[in-house]
């Protein structure tokens, strides 16, 4: 084979013979990485290019500690020109030095870790009050990176990286500290990971932000008419209306600021809010964002613009009464999920189609989907009590976040809402919870305002019982006695 393709190279017989002996001993120890290792330096040595990048390959996919052959394979001659660029890290803390990764992924399947290609650590030094400049050479043909030069600490490479269509990947730049803790990074199209360019990381004593989450009703407005929807019942009472947009460029400044650990985008439907997509691009990567939508606008620019592990869930609403088929949502369910998101099916208990159940779960489970059951929960605008029968049905397809909506059980207690969570309406006034904005109770002033803070002390609440799900899920509680 050897002879072949390189006829005009004589190799010495007793390298070939060596050759012969390692692939021999390969036959017996086909998982021994140093044997794939030696091999490939002999055929490098006798101009097989070709089959060593394979060896050295073989090696690192065998033991990604074994850094002789990572050495080797850095060491081939390149016969395509590595992609070079810079990152410049900006240190504004006390850290000494940050661990920065270049994490490969494909727009395919994005998720981490069975959809990502590959990632190489190195431990770089920092000085305060400085940049750091640090050149990056990846080579997508021998799967190296290098930084300034230097092999990495760390690598890790997927079995299934096989591709060097440049339109298929993506690429982390990720700053980690001493728990491995992410505490900067940024998402890097392939085009622009051209020669010479930049760019920037800052690392700050930014402390982190004591608003742990938040509930945000984007709009009240939407296009559909539920006869369940709690929203719907209170606009024709005319106790809510539908709601102006904010421009999206001012609620991205104003949750920047913010900064929740987790933004929970409803509505009212969000994706009627202009500039969706330009809004969640804009929000900053510390922010978690999850999203519940009836999924009838058009996705694709969604999934095409935003990456995946920005959005922790996305939650589509299946609204059977309002003309929704289940192959229509699960296609849409499908595209996304397919392109790496977190993807939940919600469907809300109402009498009528609550003996559907167990239909709609099988068919949207066995394609992969998860299908979360909410109970309907009776209002004095629409009441509705469920019988022994009904309970004892819905009992067993709801999960035990949810249990309590069919208990009578009061608990008093100590609530964390106002001081780490918010609900957010559409003009920004912001409450402890729901049930404080819907029973009329005093907001805590308008996030808008320069002035607006968070609760210092708990609240005793007597509602838990009653607490929105979509607060009770995010805010932390202390049960009380009903003297304290």
């Amino acid at each position: 084979m050897i002879a072949q393709q390189h006829g005009q190279f004589r190799p010495d017989p007793n390298e070939l013979d060596h050759v012969k002996e390692l692939m021999s001993a390969l036959n017996y120890r086909p998982a021994d990485d140093r044997i794939w290792n030696a091999l490939g330096k002999k055929l490098s040595l006798l101009g097989a290019r070709k089959e060593a990048l394979y060896c050295f390959q073989k090696a690192l996919a065998l033991n990604q500690g074994n850094k002789q052959a990572l050495y080797n394979l850095a060491s081939l001659p390149e016969t395509t020109n590595p992609m070079r660029f810079t990152v410049n890290l900006y240190n504004n803390t006390n850290l000494k030095s940050v661990l920065l990764s270049i994490d490969l992924y494909s727009v395919h399947n994005p998720m981490h870790p069975e959809g990502h290609l590959g990632y190489w650590n190195k431990q770089i030094p920092l000085s305060q009050n400085k940049n750091s400049l640090v050149r990056i050479d990846l080579s997508l043909e021998k799967k190296v990176v290098l930084f300034d030069g230097c092999l990495p600490d760390e690598i890790w490479i997927n079995p299934s990286f096989t591709s060097n269509n440049l339109e298929e990947l993506k690429c982390y730049i990720l700053l980690y500290n001493a728990k491995r803790e992410i505490i900067a990074k940024k998402f890097v199209s392939f085009d622009l990971l051209a020669a010479d360019s930049q760019f920037s990381l800052k690392l700050s004593h930014e402390s982190r932000s004591k608003l742990k989450s938040a509930l945000w009703f984007i709009t009240w407005n939407c296009n559909f008419r539920c006869i369940y929807c709690w929203e719907e019942h209170r606009r024709k009472k005319k106790n809510i209306f539908g709601s102006e947009y904010i421009p999206s460029y001012r609620w991205v400044e104003v949750w920047n600021k913010l900064r929740p650990g987790l933004l929970d985008i409803t509505g009212g439907e969000p994706f009627l809010q202009p500039d969706f997509v330009e809004l969640l691009e804009g929000l900053d990567d510390s922010i978690s964002i999850g999203i519940t939508t009836n999924a009838s606008k058009d996705l694709t620019q969604f999934v095409q613009r935003i990456h995946p592990e920005k959005i922790t869930s996305i939650t589509l609403s299946f609204h059977l009464l309002q003309g929704v088929t289940s192959e229509t949502l699960l296609g849409k369910c499908l595209m996304l999920k397919n392109r790496g998101f977190n993807v939940v099916v919600n469907y809300l208990a109402w009498p009528e189609q609550l003996w559907l159940i167990p239909t709609f779960k099988e068919f949207f489970e066995k394609n992969g989907i998860r299908f979360h059951v909410d109970p309907y929960d009776s209002s004095h605008h629409y009441p509705y009590l469920f019988n022994r029968k009904e309970k004892e049905f819905l009992s067993s397809f709801i999960s035990e976040d949810r249990k309590h909506f069919l208990s009578e059980e009061k608990l008093n207690v100590k609530c964390s809402a106002g001081c780490d969570h918010l609900c957010v309406i559409p003009n920004g006034d912001a409450y402890r919870c729901l049930n404080d904005k819907l029973n009329g109770k005093a907001s805590l002033g308008n996030i808008f305002d320069p002035s607006f803070a968070l609760n210092n002390n708990w609240v005793t609440c007597a509602d838990y019982n009653v607490c929105a799900n979509c607060d009770r899920d995010k805010v932390s509680v202390r049960v009380i006695d009903l003297e304290e």
